[in-house]
């Protein structure tokens, strides 16, 4: 582990200090449909229903956009 992660009693600890850009700014099935490489994470989100709760744009996988924040 780097000097930035922490153990703690519960897992790990990880220490941000940069942000990446650019922030998302699409869905998560989208991006992963996009970037082709998530066959199989995209098979897992559709059987688990999950497909509309991840492309509601609640959620993208860059940031989370609720208006709770």
């Amino acid at each position: 582990m780097s000097t930035a992660d922490l153990v703690a009693d519960n897992g790990v600890i990880h220490f941000v200090t940069d942000v990446i850009y650019p922030l998302a700014s699409e869905d998560i099935p989208s991006r992963l449909t996009k970037d082709g490489r998530f066959v199989t994470l995209l098979a897992a989100v559709e059987a688990a229903d999950l497909g509309q709760v991840l492309a509601s744009g609640e959620w993208t996988s860059g940031r989370m956009r609720s208006s709770r924040v």
